[in-house]
């Protein structure tokens, strides 16, 4: 696998962390940060989902092919679920944080996509 990948899957490692971490522990002030209200525990779960992502792309960033594949296939349906769920939020109610949100999701999409293309040749 290319070296810009590896490195995205660390960099994708740290992003989902750096949001997971406040999300799960103080989910009040994170929602708040992002402009939105919500559920505690749904916050909470997202998080989890933070966690768990990232945490698989640190442990795979230095495997082979097939592993990356999977991961690859998982970030993307991921992604853009994601992206359609910011979507549709920011069409509610307009957030900076949302929007910043949707940007990141964004980008490693199109990271993802690139790297996908890429694998399959």
């Amino acid at each position: 696998m290319k070296d810009w990948v590896r490195t995205a899957f660390v960099l994708h490692f740290l992003v989902d962390w750096m949001v997971a971490v406040p999300l799960f522990f103080v989910p009040m002030w994170s929602m708040e940060l992002f402009g939105v209200e919500g559920d505690l525990i749904l916050a909470r779960m997202v998080a989890a989902a933070l966690f768990a992502i990232g945490t698989v792309s640190l442990m795979a960033h230095k495997r082979g092919q097939e592993s990356y594949r999977s991961l690859l296939e998982l970030k993307l349906i991921w992604s853009g679920l994601v992206i359609v769920s910011l979507t549709v939020a920011l069409l509610e109610m307009y957030t900076i944080g949302l929007m910043v949100a949707l940007i990141v999701f964004s980008a490693f999409a199109i990271a993802w996509w690139i790297a996908y293309a890429e694998f399959r040749r």
